[in-house]
């Protein structure tokens, strides 16, 4: 398994849910975790809203003060976490819409689609964000905004010399067998955790993909990267390595890396999309954020990083189950 420098990992109980948080020491977040009597069956969360990097605080137990489920964290600003895939073009739009004096916007590390929608719903974020469909059940009450599309790539360096992937070469790798590249060198597959967005892209649109990821999961020879972050990392860093990306991730942060077509299988057919999901009370700050990524404005920075803007409707009315 991959795990980068100052990242823990924690399961996260909330009620008979078990969610993997994930804690980075960047951006503006302290994550705490700290788990009750089992009668409570619930989570507990510090969020330090004003601190310079996200620190884990180990040691203390804290409940936090009760308020409607899905209302609106009252403090000025807002912060926003969830899948992890979306941070990086998110981190865009907030610093373009910091700059209008309008409150600010704060992205946190990555703890999954169903890690926001959870903290969503405990009232300790303002905002979450999806890579995947919102359920009905998940949706509830909440104001479900998709505003993107994006393709999960194959992604390899720009040192790998083939141009193209055969299917049963693709399938070959993640169930476990050695394929190597044209200048010899063996490929290494890095795969994410079950549940993933990416993967499930994969798994709906290329056939054998599931069952042959099954069998290298089941192998125990192939890494995991629990979160974009951590694939990022390996990608760049492991030689002749293979792994389910984003290539807006690539354009935002200027990465060595590039995409690896799949002979067969045509590149709209590995879409998904991206949503905000708010509370039914979402505060100013949270509102205004909103209408910015669907404005004009937000369309172009999306464009800017490859990404396929796509219809908001009104920010102001709820939209569930996408």
């Amino acid at each position: 398994m991959i795990k980068p420098p100052n990242v823990q990992c924690e399961p996260v109980t909330t009620g008979h849910r078990s969610t993997l948080i994930r804690l980075g020491v960047a951006g503006a977040l302290v994550f705490l975790l700290a788990v009750g009597g089992a009668a409570a069956g619930m989570t507990a969360w510090v969020f330090s809203r004003g601190a310079p990097s996200a620190v884990p605080v180990p040691g203390l137990v804290h409940a936090p003060t009760a308020r409607a489920s899905g209302a609106a964290v009252p403090v000025e600003g807002a912060l926003i976490a969830g899948s992890g895939v979306v941070l990086p073009i998110l981190g865009r739009l907030a610093e373009v819409y910091n700059t209008k004096g309008s409150g600010t916007v704060r992205v946190a590390p990555s703890i999954g689609s169903g890690g926001g929608l959870a903290a969503l719903g405990d009232g300790v974020i303002d905002c979450a964000v999806v890579s995947r469909e919102v359920t009905a059940e998940e949706a509830g009450e909440r104001r479900v905004i998709p505003f993107a599309r994006s393709t999960v790539i194959l992604a390899v360096g720009q040192d790998v010399p083939d141009r193209s992937l055969l299917l049963t070469n693709l399938l070959a790798l993640y169930a476990g067998e050695e394929v190597r590249w044209a200048d010899g060198r063996v490929a290494e597959v890095i795969l994410r955790e079950p549940g993933d967005s990416g993967t499930a892209v994969f798994q709906e649109s290329v056939a054998g993909f599931e069952e042959a990821a099954a069998q290298g999961v089941a192998s125990g020879r192939l890494h995991v990267a629990l979160t974009d972050q951590e694939m990022q990392g390996a990608l760049v860093s492991h030689t002749g390595a293979v792994g389910l990306f984003d290539p807006g991730i690539i354009r935002i942060h200027g990465l060595p890396l590039r995409a690896l077509p799949l002979e067969g299988v045509p590149e709209r057919s590995l879409g998904r999309g991206f949503a905000l999901v708010l509370p039914p009370a979402p505060g100013e700050v949270t509102r205004r954020f909103a209408a910015f990524v669907c404005s004009s404005e937000g369309r172009k920075v999306l464009e800017r990083y490859g990404y396929l803007p796509v219809p908001c409707g009104d920010p102001a009315e709820t939209n569930h189950g996408r």
